[in-house]
């Protein structure tokens, strides 16, 4: 009796795989004890076959691809508006202790700051020196903006707040952005059908125009946990962002932002948020302006930009 060769025990094996998948070898039945005649070739195509099915066998235990759904890819237009929307819904009206560093071409101002907010119109900024001494407020309200340094003895007045928010913190933002974004939300106005959610180089962005301003917004996100990176603005005479760090978180509605950078090429505003928290009920007079005392002077801003 031959004794069979490597070749042979490797075509064994092979042959009881085929039968194992239902196979009948044939003719490779006797190729462990290999003869004359084109047994090698027979094998050869035996052992490619049972290669094929293992491969096929292995592609179908291979786990489906991820989904692009919202959960994994991103959020849809309505989980992130729904989100935005209650976000600025509960942050409608809030009280915040700032550290603010501005820098523009004029001046560079560090200050302590108290805010009293209730966006989209009004607001009331107090700065206060290292002292604890008030060097200024600044009141925004429909129709009139005014800012008052008690220290100089001036009022100053502009029918544009936007104005007077450049003329004291050196920075040109819609007063009601400035309120919203210190939350870290969007003007609801904003959330309306024309937002649109898209997969970008840098991230998922979110984006829409403000046509009655001639303003585009582009909002950067973060996922896991979605979070807000940032807002850009653009339009004719508008080009500024908006960072946070680290992402402003919201997956919670309570969650308030940690650093704020409001910045252009020609200006830079870093707010530091030390707390911040929802304040259901603010006194009307708190937003409007102080009567200057009797020698003090009332300066129009729109008369002298």
């Amino acid at each position: 009796m031959r004794t069979p060769t490597r070749f042979g025990r490797n075509c064994k094996r092979l042959v009881s795989a085929a039968r194992g998948r239902g196979l009948s070898p044939g003719p490779c039945d006797e190729l462990s004890h290999p003869g004359p005649g084109g047994s090698a070739g027979l094998c050869a195509r035996l052992a490619l076959l049972v290669l094929l099915l293992g491969a096929v066998s292995a592609c179908a235990l291979l786990p489906a691809p991820p989904s692009t759904g919202a959960g994994i890819g991103g959020p849809s237009r309505e989980e992130l508006a729904a989100r935005l929307k209650e976000r600025a819904d509960y942050w409608n009206s809030y009280q915040a202790s700032l550290r603010i560093r501005a820098e523009s071409s004029k001046a560079k101002n560090r200050f302590q700051a108290v805010v009293v907010a209730r966006p989209p119109e009004k607001l009331r900024l107090e700065a206060s020196n290292p002292f604890g001494q008030v060097v200024a407020a600044l009141i925004l309200a429909p129709g009139r903006a005014s800012l008052w340094t008690p220290s100089e003895k001036t009022l100053f007045t502009a029918s544009d707040a936007q104005t007077l928010m450049k003329y004291f913190l050196g920075g040109s933002v819609p007063p009601d952005l400035f309120e919203y974004a210190l939350a870290a939300c969007i003007p609801p106005d904003l959330l309306d059908d024309r937002l649109r959610v898209a997969s970008t180089a840098t991230g998922w962005m979110a984006y829409n125009r403000d046509s009655r301003k001639n303003l585009d917004f582009a909002l950067g996100l973060s996922l896991d946990p979605i979070s807000l990176r940032s807002i850009t603005v653009k339009g004719d005479r508008e080009d500024y962002s908006i960072q946070y760090d680290p992402p402003a978180r919201l997956d919670r509605v309570s969650n308030t932002p940690e650093k704020v950078v409001f910045s252009s090429s020609e200006w830079r505003m870093e707010i530091t948020v030390q707390r911040m928290e929802k304040s259901p009920v603010v006194q009307e007079s708190v937003f409007t302006a102080p009567s200057p005392p009797e020698g003090a002077r009332v300066l129009d801003v729109d008369g002298i930009r």
